[in-house]
């Protein structure tokens, strides 16, 4: 009896080491992961900036030189608010567009239309993004 409480004493040891070895190599993976993830974020958040400053820039320019009101730009904002179908303040199936030969649904990523090959699908340089 008293060696097999020494066995078991034994697999429970070893059990809880490699428990514990398992346990701190996801901490370091969940770690790295974070460590990722909030690079991720900032790097977005300064692309956000950046395109909230250009945004910004346009808007200004096109206001002094086209004598535009802001009533004018939500006006045009709700319009192409519309364009994907949502009023839903954003846009959305960004990555699906509709061949203007064939009319299937292509994704954007592709050149031409991978159905009948036609080029110049897209009809706004913002498509294209």
């Amino acid at each position: 009896m008293v060696m097999l409480e020494f066995f078991w004493e034994i697999f429970q040891t070893k059990y809880i080491y490699d428990t514990k070895t398992d346990m701190r190599t996801r901490a370091r993976e969940v770690e790295s992961k974070t460590l990722d993830t909030k690079r991720d974020i900032r790097e977005l958040e300064e692309k956000i900036d950046k395109l909230s400053l250009v945004c910004r820039a346009l808007w200004t320019y096109v206001q002094e030189n086209h004598s535009l009101s802001e009533e004018d730009l939500m006006e045009k904002i709700k319009e192409v608010d519309l364009m994907d179908g949502t009023a839903d303040g954003k846009l959305t199936n960004r990555n699906v567009l509709k061949c203007k030969s064939c009319k299937r649904v292509v994704n954007k990523r592709h050149n031409k239309c991978i159905y009948c090959g036609s080029e110049g699908k897209f009809e706004s340089i913002f498509e294209t993004l």
